[in-house]
């Protein structure tokens, strides 16, 4: 009788984690979209600055870093997801260890977008004074869109 509860325990273990994994799935593909929204708000933004030659090149630069870094995410995240993956078909998978490894997912994505971000902040000190004014006014009107 204890076994069989045993094997129903970790059967409902099983289902729990493999539904919770399982709807996470969909949301695991948001870091292209992010990508996406990230380099087309760039490009609407560079657009509205009258950049210089000089400027743009830098410009591209600067989405292609993005770009690099949204794509080294997919490639890591892929990878730790095959590990969560092999772990699961083990005969005793470690729960904790799969929690782990994903977890890290969701930081590393996190950290991706922090390094847009920063990313996007160090390309300012290459616009001038009236870009900056104007890029200040542009932030300001967006943000006063928020309530």
């Amino acid at each position: 009788m204890k076994e069989r509860n045993r094997y129903l325990s970790l059967l409902a273990i099983f289902l729990i984690l493999g539904l919770g994994i399982g709807s996470c799935c969909p949301r695991m593909k948001a870091q292209p979209k992010i990508e996406v929204y990230f380099v087309k708000k760039l490009d609407k933004t560079a657009a509205k600055l009258n950049l210089s030659s000089e400027q743009k090149a830098e410009f591209e630069k600067l989405k292609a870093e993005i770009r690099q870094n949204f794509q080294e995410g997919r490639t890591k995240k892929q990878e730790v997801l095959r590990q969560i993956k092999a772990e699961g078909a083990e005969e005793q998978p470690d729960i904790m260890k799969m929690t782990r490894l994903l977890q890290a997912v969701f930081d590393d994505e996190a950290n991706r977008i922090n390094g847009a971000f920063d990313l996007m902040s160090a390309f300012t000190d290459r616009l001038n004074e009236n870009q900056k004014g104007e890029l200040v006014q542009m932030i300001s009107a967006w943000v006063s869109k928020w309530d």
